[in-house]
């Protein structure tokens, strides 16, 4: 049997500045060990920019069984994008997606100044990772109508939602709007409430639409252990 571990970090503590382990190379060691002991075949690993050579050494000598997913800093897009392009070129066949942490920085996914991020992301197909939930700020700020105006502006950017669901999936069924107009405007509220209030609470009752293009379903894969339900408008 194939076990693919889609989402392992090979080092913690990059928004505090202080990489654990301290070593890359320890890192490497404890997830191979990890990998051995779950008979994981292959890791799609989360990897700072600075770890990704160490990464391909060691993915060298296994092939296809490490893949890189660069850890992309938001609160320098510009650094972090020219930092993505040196690297998709020289491990073309190692770097496979992109990790967000947009919450986490009280960012949402609209912001225009990631725009060339999901513009260089759609040309090379490289997937998204967004982190969703974890509290009530947070699902605010990524609130599943927020991706469905994502994928209308970028309709071929492939986008990964982790751990989505929470409180939005439970107050209500996912909903699916007559017009594009209506899923728009949801959106623009969406978006007005994210930016409002981080840091608060969503509004309650407030609907979860998707966007009316067929492909909306397949562009965005959503991990959740949460069921949800839907229906028509």
């Amino acid at each position: 049997m194939t076990l693919i571990d889609a989402h392992a970090h090979l080092r913690t503590g990059k928004l505090a500045g202080t990489l654990t382990p301290a070593s890359v190379e320890v890192a490497l060691r404890l997830l191979r060990d990890d990998m051995e002991r779950a008979e994981v075949t292959s890791s799609l690993v989360v990897t700072s920019p600075e770890d990704v050579p160490a990464l391909a050494q060691e993915a060298a000598r296994a092939p296809g069984t490490l893949y890189s997913l660069l850890w992309f800093d938001s609160r320098q897009p510009e650094q972090s994008l020219q930092e993505l392009r040196l690297l998709t070129t020289r491990f073309p066949s190692l770097l496979i997606g992109v990790k967000t942490v947009l919450p986490y920085l009280s960012q949402h996914p609209l912001q225009p100044e990631l725009f060339p991020l999901y513009t260089f992301c759609q040309e090379r197909r490289l997937p998204i990772q967004f982190h969703c939930g974890g509290n009530l700020r947070m699902e605010a700020l990524c609130h599943p109508s927020l991706f469905a105006a994502l994928a209308r502006t970028f309709p071929h950017l492939l986008i990964v939602c982790l751990h989505a669901g929470g409180g939005w999936s439970g107050s209500g069924a996912i909903r699916k709007p007559k017009t594009s107009e209506g899923m728009v405007g949801g959106a623009a509220q969406a978006a007005s409430t994210a930016s409002q209030t981080c840091g608060g609470r969503a509004p309650e009752g407030q609907r979860v639409e998707r966007a009316e293009t067929a492909n909306w379903l397949l562009l965005i894969w959503w991990t959740t252990s949460i069921p949800l339900r839907v229906m028509e408008a």
